[in-house]
């Protein structure tokens, strides 16, 4: 039904995560990635999500869009805040730094560091062992 309350206002909206989406009426909105995702290729399959290959949540190129499981889309999280670089953290009591990954509900233990950089480094190699194409180093 046409609302008069949608008058003037924009069908395209910045969600506060980043995404673009598309309100479709009062209390009613799609994610943008989504709606050209099934433009050019066709329902999502099941389980599966649109993924933004560079990280940019607003970036809906389709050159920047793919299929990922929600595994492969959380290996392309970007860094923790708390950290310098991916991969490393620092352990307070030890006084050193360590890296970690995980991968389909295995956490592994890459080791102990005396630099963030050494641990990142450890965690770029692991990333690209383990995520592959969804590797995020930054």
């Amino acid at each position: 039904m046409f609302h008069t309350r949608c008058l003037g206002k924009s069908a395209l909206i910045k969600h506060g995560a980043g995404y673009w989406q598309v309100q479709k009426g009062i209390g009613s909105s799609t994610l943008a990635h989504r709606i050209i995702w099934e433009i050019m290729a066709g329902p999502i399959p099941p389980k599966m999500q649109v993924d933004h290959a560079n990280g940019d949540r607003s970036d809906n190129r389709w050159c920047n869009l793919r299929l990922a499981t929600c595994s492969q889309n959380q290996h392309n999280r970007p860094k923790n805040a708390n950290s310098p670089y991916k991969g490393a953290n620092y352990d307070k009591r030890r006084k050193t730094w360590y890296a970690r990954i995980s991968a389909y509900n295995v956490t592994y233990s890459l080791g102990m560091f005396k630099t963030p950089e050494e641990a990142h480094a450890a965690y770029c190699v692991a990333a690209k062992a383990l995520h592959g194409e969804f590797a995020r180093t930054t």
